[in-house]
């Protein structure tokens, strides 16, 4: 037992290592300069236009949970509030721990199963990776410089994308045999077939052509919307950029915040946003290094005011039925 607790712990560990190596990285390359000078090209009116854009991410991401569950009779607002409580805290906590707050929340407050939850937040995480990979590829695709063997790679990293989440959707019948093989021989393992295969349930659930489609459409909504709060900042800020450009720097900062490699969300993604003006907006890596720190930096603070006030709503609805009579 202990030695499983110093590995998972050690994982922890060396993740926020090099969250902290990357972050610090960016604070010794960047120039401070730069960032003060970028700061101050923000406008009131397009900070308030990025803040409007990404609380409105989570609206869509409501919408993704209701058709994900296929139960529309969730109450949007109090899905929204959830979905913007949880945004706040996978922004701000390490380790990916704030993941939690969604699955618990959506079992207390909506009486949503344990693992309808788990299925629905696991899914929606998968859709919005293969809307990043998707669109990233078609943008990679339009560049006119990009050689024959890196679109062949661009095509073959989004099919495995696709095919990955195809191969998740239809495997639960399979996985139900071999738990059930082990179990035979693991009577250990016994207890817990019975919630694991009401997870597979769940998962063979999402097949419903109306769920999946759902799920796609609204996906659309939360990457435009994510992608136009940045889309305004870099435009305030004087980054001028073709469209598909533009998509590429963008969607390499929204993947990166897929990755554990963030303390608070700081770390990766300021990396790869650097990599992607500097590649293709021709600035040093010190500015890139400056304008990536801004714009996530925004975001973080974005994360912060929403899921307050996603906080205050969910409160707001407990008093509002402790009071019904």
């Amino acid at each position: 037992m202990q030695r499983h607790e110093w590995k998972r712990h050690g994982l922890r560990w060396a993740t926020a290592g090099v969250a902290m190596a990357l972050l610090l990285g960016v604070l010794l390359t960047m120039d401070f300069r730069a960032f003060e000078q970028y700061a101050g090209r923000l406008s009131l009116g397009a900070l308030l236009a990025a803040f409007a854009a990404y609380g409105a991410q989570n609206i869509f991401r409501a919408l993704r949970y209701r058709a994900l569950l296929g139960r529309p009779d969730l109450p949007l607002p109090t899905l929204t509030a959830i979905a913007l409580y949880h945004n706040g805290m996978v922004r701000l906590l390490p380790f990916k721990l704030g993941e939690l707050t969604y699955v618990v929340l959506m079992q207390r407050r909506m009486g949503v199963s344990l693992q309808a939850g788990v299925t629905s937040l696991l899914w929606s995480r998968l859709l919005e990776l293969v809307m990043i990979l998707a669109v990233a590829a078609l943008a990679q695709l339009l560049t006119g410089d990009l050689p024959w063997e890196a679109r062949l790679l661009v095509l073959g990293v989004a099919a495995l994308g696709v095919g990955a989440g195809a191969a998740v959707l239809y495997s639960p019948s399979a996985l139900r045999r071999l738990l059930r093989g082990a179990a035979q021989r693991l009577p250990l393992l016994r207890p817990f077939i019975p919630a694991l295969e009401r997870l597979l349930d769940e998962v063979e659930a999402l097949r419903a052509p109306r769920r999946l489609i759902g799920g796609l459409l609204w996906s659309c909504g939360t990457y435009g919307s994510t992608f136009f709060t940045s889309l305004v900042l870099l435009n305030a800020l004087g980054v001028a950029l073709p469209p598909h450009e533009f998509v590429i720097v963008i969607s390499l900062g929204m993947f990166a915040t897929a990755f554990p490699f963030n303390i608070s969300g700081f770390g990766l993604v300021e990396w790869s946003l650097a990599f992607g003006l500097t590649r293709y907006a021709g600035l040093s890596l010190s500015e890139a290094a400056a304008l990536g720190l801004l714009l996530n930096g925004f975001q973080q603070l974005a994360a912060f005011l929403w899921g307050g006030i996603g906080f205050v709503g969910l409160h707001a609805t407990a008093q509002q039925k402790e009071a019904a009579p």
